[in-house]
């Protein structure tokens, strides 16, 4: 969840098989920063803008998809994966559409 100006914002989670949680809150984190800086309207590397509530709720997205990836395996060996740039974008698109489907019902 993120609060955000008296709204709450709720994140899904992408049903996955856990195998260790270790570090599954660093890399939501790390890719949650990762997403929002990077965001189409983003200004250079630092947020010198007004945060969007669109902007938090897909490094929301994104970084729940990036954590899915974490929880796969043991240790880091699930970030060591060649794909998981690729695989984090895949996920973060199942995610946008489990959540237009959660917004239309």
């Amino acid at each position: 969840r993120i609060f955000f100006k008296y709204r709450e914002i709720i994140i899904p989670a992408l049903p996955t098989i856990s195998e260790d949680p270790t570090g599954a809150g660093d890399v939501y984190m790390a890719a949650f920063i990762h997403k929002l800086l990077t965001a189409k309207d983003a200004c250079g590397p630092y947020i010198t803008r007004q945060v969007r509530f669109n902007n938090l709720y897909e490094s929301g997205l994104y970084a729940s998809a990036a954590a899915s990836i974490c929880v796969e395996g043991f240790g880091i060996s699930a970030l060591l994966r060649a794909d998981f740039r690729e695989e984090t974008e895949r996920r973060f698109e199942v995610l946008k559409g489990i959540a237009l489907m959660a917004e239309a019902a």
